[in-house]
């Protein structure tokens, strides 16, 4: 069964401006993230609402690269050096990011900082509260979707 939480992040958006919004979906591997991502892309675009996808990390960008590699296993890396480079990933796009929105493309980001944050506290590099209060001033966000499913239903996502 999915669940599906949605946080409200106070951003100030002016009721009848022109501006993009920013919806970005967080949550485990494989809950189904970038498929509804890129539904409500599709529903969006098709109700005359230009919407763009995109997703996080960004393996096309320099620093992507080497995020590939890291989850590929190819190289490895210090801990608090990879979540320094999942934050400059975002970055790297930031004013892209804040561009298309000013034009009022609507964007959907599949994971931005929030995974991040929950993988580096994980294994405990960083003071998750803190990153987390950090975050909410590098790119404001109208509605952040967290997709949770049952444990039995993720272990047979794993296996097919």
């Amino acid at each position: 069964m999915m669940m599906t939480r949605t946080i409200n992040t106070n951003a100030p958006v002016k009721a009848n401006s022109n501006r993009g919004a920013l919806i970005v979906m967080e949550g485990c591997d494989r809950t189904g993230k970038t498929t509804q991502a890129k539904m409500l892309v599709k529903s969006l675009n098709k109700l005359g609402k230009p919407t763009i996808f995109m997703r996080f990390p960004d393996r096309n960008t320099p620093i992507g690269v080497i995020i590939d590699k890291y989850l590929s296993c190819e190289e490895e890396m210090d801990d608090h050096a990879i979540h320094l480079l999942f934050s400059a990933n975002r970055w790297e796009s930031l004013s892209q990011i804040t561009s298309t929105i000013e034009e009022g493309i609507n964007i959907i980001i599949d994971r931005y900082s929030f995974s991040g944050v929950a993988y580096s506290a994980a294994k405990e590099v960083i003071d998750a509260d803190k990153t987390i209060n950090d975050l909410q001033e590098e790119l404001k966000t109208e509605v952040i979707k967290t997709i949770d499913i049952a444990k039995e239903e993720k272990l047979k996502t794993l296996w097919t």
